[in-house]
């Protein structure tokens, strides 16, 4: 089912908003004690927005059009949740724009110390990275410990 003027077709908006709102229920009916925040695909968290709006939401900033498409959105307001950006992305004029949103911002991918401290200092809350190890040595070195070989 095409919708009008080309965009997603209405079926893939149905079975996009029946599996957020079978994820909710699950989350609510389990009594799920903690946290829950949403991050990907920025269609379905629109639907999560629809459905939940106080539910934690993390658009990703993936590449330039993501910077560009966000733009309107930062002049509707602050929503619950907020960014993820690429390291390379989070130049201080838009850490400080989305801060002056209200956002929460988590930078990735972080490799090593210098972009973690970079992160750090342009506001990010937190960081995002695939390599663990290097994870646990920042963490070790935060904390003066020595890390294991």
């Amino acid at each position: 089912d095409p919708a009008p003027g080309g965009g997603e077709p209405a079926r893939s908006r149905s079975v996009a908003r029946d599996f957020v709102a079978t994820v909710l229920t699950e989350i609510e009916d389990t009594r799920f004690v903690g946290a829950t925040e949403f991050c990907g695909s920025w269609p379905l968290l629109d639907v999560v927005r629809s459905l939940k709006p106080a539910q934690p939401v993390f658009y990703s900033i993936d590449d330039a059009g993501d910077w560009q498409r966000i733009q309107p959105r930062l002049a509707l307001g602050r929503w619950a949740g907020g960014v993820s950006g690429r390291c390379d992305l989070l130049t201080p004029e838009r850490v400080s724009v989305l801060n002056a949103a209200g956002l929460t911002i988590y930078a990735w991918d972080v490799h090593d110390s210098e972009e973690l401290a970079e992160a750090l200092s342009f506001g990010a809350r937190g960081i995002i990275a695939d390599d663990l190890d290097m994870l646990a040595s920042l963490r070790a070195a935060a904390a003066g410990e020595e890390t294991q070989p």
